[in-house]
């Protein structure tokens, strides 16, 4: 049922907030982690590749920061604390789910799941301040539509995709401030976005941008005038909200403990 999401032309994959993530147990959760293969990167691979279809579950050339990230929800700067391999050595990851299609935020536990049994990860959540954005709502008020009762068998939540020319597209399903910002953050931000929108309802909404950066080396931007303007820009007139630099508190993951993954 799941197509393959490739990194830069299709939808990437939505976040958790840090909290509740850090406190869910793999345990508890439906799915579980079956096997997982781990192994370094080959010397001549260059394209990190994201992407699940059924039970299956890949990350290829991927950093355990990267995988840490996506599990948890996280920009690359919270994560506090981690040994410098951390964040250096890429490894291509193949995991095997007890259960058949689990939902992305199922996927999220499965990795953390597998983040400790393989590498023995422990943590815990920490405040820090540090430079970040903020996002909140413009002057003259959100823009978003409230979500409709019937939403068919599209997954609820945030996405935020990448295309060709920098172009960044978001989509929501039901989705919350907090999702957004988190998303925001993981895919296009180089610092975390907080959410001091106060608005906490879900919301559907649509957005085309140009991103703050390019995605793949030589990248350039769309010269046409049908160009969708610069992610912030586009925030304030398509959304109503507002994204700015500032330092303030931010939540983190701070790390306890990490061994590189054992040989499979």
């Amino acid at each position: 049922m799941g197509l393959f999401r490739r990194v830069g032309f299709a939808l990437m994959m939505a976040t958790m907030v840090l909290f509740r993530a850090v406190a869910q147990k793999p345990a508890d959760a439906g799915p579980r982690l079956e096997v997982a293969t781990i192994k370094p990167s080959a010397p001549e691979e260059t394209g990190r590749f994201v992407g699940w279809e059924g039970r299956k579950f890949m990350m290829h050339y991927s950093t355990m920061s990267q995988v840490t990230q996506f599990a948890y929800g996280l920009q690359a700067k919270q994560i506090v604390g981690a040994p410098a391999w951390f964040d250096a050595t890429t490894y291509d990851i193949d995991v095997l789910a007890d259960t058949a299609e689990p939902t992305r935020e199922q996927w999220k536990i499965v990795l953390q799941e597998m983040l400790s049994e393989r590498l023995h990860l422990k943590v815990h959540p920490e405040q820090k301040v540090m430079p970040a954005y903020v996002l909140s709502v413009d002057k003259d008020g959100p823009k978003m539509k409230p979500p409709m009762d019937e939403e068919g068998t599209v997954e609820v939540g945030v996405r935020i995709g990448r295309g060709p020319h920098e172009l960044v597209f978001v989509k929501s399903v039901r989705g919350s401030m907090g999702e957004l910002a988190s998303e925001l953050q993981r895919v296009e931000m180089d610092r975390p976005v907080v959410d001091k929108t106060g608005l906490t309802g879900r919301f559907n909404f649509e957005m085309r941008a140009t991103s703050t950066k390019p995605f793949f080396a030589g990248e350039t931007p769309d010269p046409s005038d049908d160009a969708p303007p610069i992610v912030f820009t586009a925030l304030r007139e398509q959304l109503g909200l507002r994204l700015d630099p500032a330092k303030t508190e931010v939540g983190c993951l701070a790390v306890d403990r990490v061994e590189k993954p054992s040989d499979n």
